[in-house]
């Protein structure tokens, strides 16, 4: 017998016929959490005494015995439906997603506006901070300097010289490719649901994992979802009051963007940076739409993720240790504000590497 969304399952299905709970691959596997405990969910098949399989989602703190959480199974098509009509409640109606749009863009521009002028100053300090380190080489040999005070003044230029090296590489983000992929991110809020529900289990599975940190089933079953980056940005309320008061005031004009509540757009383009790994996600979740795929996206042979196989750290440099001096610069700059991946690619380490030496 089959059973749809909303349907009860017969009482015969809760009797597993002495059968171990065993693991099932689901595009909701990893994405949906327990509401009571916090647990993952994990996928159970149960058989009834007439052989009839029913899907279900568990709670892995219960079932290790990790917690002490009471929450029954959780039949999966139920869960399936309420993951879908989340997406239609999370939609963004199209005049916010228009006056997002406008808000967004705008700020963009200031900040590409303010970076430009600030890259200019930055190299030119630098080039002054490497003249000053060619005279420096040059005051032993004519006796100006002794070599103790010499390697504390190399010092403190190297450490000025990397904190600017790591603010022009930060200056050097792609502004249009991060407004870019706020648009694509925009695309998929304000027609979330019409577009999850056309996607096959693999994308959806990657639109889950692109748009929401956690999807956590409640005690109700209900969904109490943590949107991930930047889509925590475009749900916010106070965000979209903020750009339809603007849009309503006249237009946003360069410039007006710096100081209004709850927009803060340099933690926005901190978190593009951040999470890059979400670009290849929401890039094929809107290729997917604009073909009009249903269901058979992936060519044969090809990973159902864009980023199985696919690496998004710096490259590398050789296997040498950090000296003290790029420990110090290293957290000089963090301490200034500069993200961990620009400080990565500055020094050519992980970005692990990083948070161990600056925390």
């Amino acid at each position: 017998m089959l059973l749809f969304a909303g349907e009860s399952v017969p009482p015969a299905a809760h009797r597993v016929s002495g059968e171990k709970t065993q693991a099932h691959d689901h595009y909701l596997k990893g994405s949906v959490f327990c509401g009571t405990c916090g647990s993952r969910l994990i996928l159970s098949n149960a058989k009834s005494g007439t052989g009839v399989i029913y899907p279900y989602f568990i709670c892995s703190g219960r079932h290790k015995k990790r917690t002490s959480c009471d929450r029954k199974a959780m039949y999966v098509p139920d869960v399936e439906a309420a993951v879908e009509d989340h997406y239609r409640l999370m939609e963004i109606p199209e005049h916010i997603v228009g006056a997002l749009r406008e808000l967004i863009h705008s700020e963009f521009d200031r900040l590409y506006a303010t970076a430009k002028t600030e890259r200019k100053a930055q190299l030119a300090e630098r080039d002054r901070l490497h003249d000053e380190r060619s005279k420096l080489l040059q005051a032993p040999y004519a006796g100006a300097m002794p070599l103790d005070l010499l390697k504390t003044e190399q010092d403190r230029i190297a450490r000025q010289v990397a904190f600017l090296d790591a603010r022009i590489e930060a200056s050097s983000i792609e502004y249009e490719q991060a407004r870019a992929h706020l648009d694509d991110c925009l695309a998929l809020a304000g027609d979330a649901h019409a577009i999850y529900t056309s996607l096959d289990d693999s994308l959806r599975r990657i639109a889950n994992q692109a748009s929401f940190e956690r999807l956590t089933i409640t005690d109700v079953g209900g969904i109490d979802a943590e949107p991930g980056e930047p889509f925590d940005f475009l749900f916010n309320p106070a965000v979209h009051a903020t750009a339809l008061a603007m849009q309503g005031a006249g237009g946003i004009q360069a410039g007006q963007t710096g100081n209004v509540a709850s927009l803060n757009n340099e933690l926005l383009v901190e978190a593009m940076e951040r999470c890059g790994n979400s670009r290849p996600r929401v890039e094929r979740l809107v290729s997917a739409w604009n073909q009009g795929i249903r269901g058979h996206a992936d060519p044969e042979g090809e990973d159902d993720d864009p980023l199985i196989g696919a690496s998004a750290e710096p490259k590398q440099r050789p296997r040498t240790r950090l000296t003290d001096e790029e420990v110090d610069a290293m957290r000089t700059v963090r301490e200034r504000g500069i993200g961990v991946n620009a400080v990565a690619r500055q020094f050519g380490v992980h970005r692990g590497t990083v948070w161990a030496k600056t925390r």
